[in-house]
């Protein structure tokens, strides 16, 4: 995927660390011979898996360090910003050349003609000058270590 329309951040870059408890430890195993765990790929009635899934520790893992980063770096984004930022939120996380990358958006909206009924109070030089590059996320989790670097990217949108 590429993004055209998105700007690269260009703020101070952020480190963030986490353990991330597990509801259900026990529904998730460690493959020594593949490196891969199984985990449940769909839940049945009663809360009982349905179906499990194998994946590797990364993907995984990966996904939890990526969110850990995109809630991190908008918070310090706004914060940055100062106290009433308004219009500013994320995209999620997305691949971008095969990397988990992180969009900050800013969103106004737009009535029926087109016109313009909401805009953001900070702009994009604003929020891109501020916003961090790249967030270094660790997270801990099924009592494994895994690490990331999430850049991030800043957009302009508007919804009708």
């Amino acid at each position: 995927m590429v993004l055209e329309s998105t700007v690269p951040a260009r703020g101070e870059s952020i480190s963030v660390s986490r353990v991330v408890e597990e509801d259900h430890p026990e529904r998730f195993d460690y493959d020594e011979e593949t490196g891969e765990f199984r985990y449940p790929a769909a839940i049945g009635g009663g809360g009982r898996v349905a179906r499990y899934g194998t994946t590797s520790y990364k993907t995984l893992a990966g996904g939890k360090a990526a969110e850990l980063a995109l809630w991190s770096a908008l918070d310090v984004t706004k914060k940055r910003l100062g106290d009433g930022v308004e219009g500013l939120g994320s995209s999620g996380v997305v691949y971008v050349d095969d990397e988990r990358t992180i969009i900050l958006a800013l969103q106004s909206s737009l009535d029926r003609e087109g016109r313009v009924v909401f805009e953001p109070n900070v702009t994009l030089d604003e929020v891109v000058e501020v916003a961090p590059r790249e967030v270094h996320s660790t997270v801990e989790w099924l009592s494994r270590t895994y690490e990331a670097v999430v850049p991030v990217v800043v957009e302009e949108t508007a919804i009708q």
